[in-house]
């Protein structure tokens, strides 16, 4: 099974490891048969032995190591039936995201030294991701014409290739301003290029 679906996905050493640890888990607890016998009122109350002991990211990653098992079994004609088919994946609490403090966010804007030009265009890539909250792949494929500083809006195509316009500050504009009259033609040495953010 572990060499089946590392050809199928190429999953990484880890990934591999954690399956056979769920799979052997399961083996120890049937006692001595086999995972093909395995029925859904094993797999509950296996999950009932370990639901102590086991945070909800745990049950949910075992169960998906399960499933991913019975499909296979199934597929290779050793199963007829699947016994996490009813099975469902346990509830886990949202997670808030750390957000940075007013004192973190003013060291992150003044990281960069501006006195150089890549440390400028930085800077203006920083000033415009924390004004306009941009995504980083947004921001690195953004091009000149595509940003008006008369306006302070930029235009994004951003996921599923839908385009929006998204308004910018005071302090973000007269940093790309800086960067756009000071640095940018610099890091080109005269080469062309569209990209609003370039690099040597």
């Amino acid at each position: 099974f572990l060499d089946a679906v590392w050809v199928e996905d190429g999953l990484s050493g880890n990934t591999q490891a954690a399956y056979r640890r769920d799979l052997q888990g399961l083996v120890k607890f049937l006692g001595g048969r086999t995972l093909d016998s395995c029925t859904e009122v094993d797999l509950l109350s296996y999950g009932v032995e370990r639901f102590e002991a086991s945070k909800p990211s745990s049950a949910n990653r075992r169960l998906s190591t399960f499933k991913r098992y019975f499909r296979w079994a199934i597929r290779e004609g050793r199963m007829t039936s699947d016994p996490t088919l009813k099975l469902i994946s346990a509830k886990q609490p949202m997670r808030n995201p750390k957000l940075l403090s007013e004192h973190q966010v003013e060291g992150l804007l003044m990281a960069p030294d501006v006195s150089k030009p890549l440390g400028m265009r930085d800077r203006a890539i920083l000033e415009l991701m924390y004004a306009s909250g941009l995504r980083a792949t947004e921001l690195v494929t953004l091009k000149s014409a595509h940003v008006s500083l008369k306006d302070g809006v930029v235009h994004v195509t951003g996921k599923g290739a839908k385009s929006r316009v998204v308004p910018f500050g005071q302090v973000a504009g007269e940093w790309i301003h800086r960067y756009l009259a000071r640095a940018r033609h610099e890091i080109l040495d005269g080469q062309s290029c569209n990209e609003l953010f370039v690099t040597r």
